[in-house]
């Protein structure tokens, strides 16, 4: 029986060393990792790495081939009904009835995953999520009407309808304008204090936006686990600093100048620019600073590189090919 308040010291998802076959090819391989209660996981990874297949196992929509996936401490595999009670999800392009109107499809949700709820309980959460969603505007259109913007919000409301303590959203802003994407952001980031949030994404400023941890994962295993923090510190100019030049003439010697001081440090120079790279990407740009005001050099301004998450998300994916 699934007792949550007896595992309520267990409240997480879990995936168990996740394994998945098709064939001879293994697109999961061995994945194990826990998430809790308050944290948002942007789950990560190139075309074909095997997100959504470990999504799915997560769900109890598709069998591993080994391990397990557990809610609250419970195999799901086991007890998928219940556990799926305490689940929202949303799959990569999401199968809707397309012959039904918003309104309809959302009540039909409801009936399904509110069953003990009074239909006056059951009318006010439907029109609580459509509201939330902002799809109470074309409530009374049928789906196959909708742009993929409103299919996609209309997707997420299903995942969230009942409130679920955990949400596993596949691609969920998928199709939105600017402005429709920044309201689910905001969406996930006001519900992500009471819930465990695995999402994935190929928009690496979501990361930024809502999630307080990243898994990468490529060719079926995890290549990081960390905080986005942490991911930004592996990018090669992590903590560097790179001064523009008044005059050209004053490159060489400024660079010389830089070795001697910051020997440990990498030292690009170009016509007009120099580059300054800390050892282990250490903080350096106030020692610069201070060592270029001491030096009365001529600098029009100090610039610090972009240490872009989609760079490091290259550079740890493009050496890890996906089969």
């Amino acid at each position: 029986m699934y007792r949550l308040n007896a595992l309520a010291s267990q409240a997480m998802i879990e995936a168990l060393d996740l394994t998945k076959y098709y064939g001879s090819r293994c697109v999961v391989d061995h994945v194990s990792f826990k998430v809790s209660p308050g944290e948002v996981l942007g789950f990560l990874g190139p075309n074909g790495a095997g997100k959504s297949t470990t999504m799915k196992m997560l769900t109890g929509f598709l069998h591993p081939s080994s391990g397990e996936a557990r809610i609250d401490g419970v195999r799901v595999s086991s007890d998928a009904v219940n556990t799926r009670r305490h689940l929202g999800y949303l799959p990569e392009n999401g199968p809707l009835y397309e012959e039904m109107t918003v309104r309809e499809f959302i009540d039909f949700i409801a009936r399904v995953r509110l069953p003990d709820q009074t239909p006056e309980q059951r009318q006010s959460a439907c029109e609580g999520v459509m509201q939330t969603c902002h799809i109470d505007t074309v409530a009374n259109q049928t789906i196959d009407t909708l742009s993929k913007g409103f299919r996609q919000r209309v997707g997420v409301a299903q995942a969230i309808l009942h409130d679920p303590r955990y949400l596993i959203l596949d691609e969920p802003t998928d199709g939105l304008d600017p402005n429709q994407k920044q309201e689910v952001r905001q969406l996930i980031r006001r519900m992500s204090g009471s819930k465990a949030i695995i999402l994935s994404t190929h928009i690496l400023e979501e990361v930024d936006a809502m999630c307080n941890r990243v898994i990468i994962i490529a060719a079926g295993k995890i290549i990081a686990d960390e905080t986005p923090d942490a991911l930004r510190r592996r990018h090669p100019k992590h903590n560097g600093i790179t001064l523009r030049l008044a005059s050209e003439n004053d490159a060489q010697n400024i660079s010389t100048a830089l070795r001697s001081r910051f020997p440990a440090a990498k030292i690009a120079c170009s016509a007009n620019a120099i580059e300054v790279l800390p050892e282990n990407h250490e903080p350096i740009g106030l020692e610069v600073l201070n060592f270029a005001h001491a030096s009365q050099w001529k600098i029009d301004r100090f610039d610090r590189p972009d240490a872009r998450l989609d760079e490091v998300f290259r550079e740890l994916t493009s050496s890890s090919p996906v089969s």
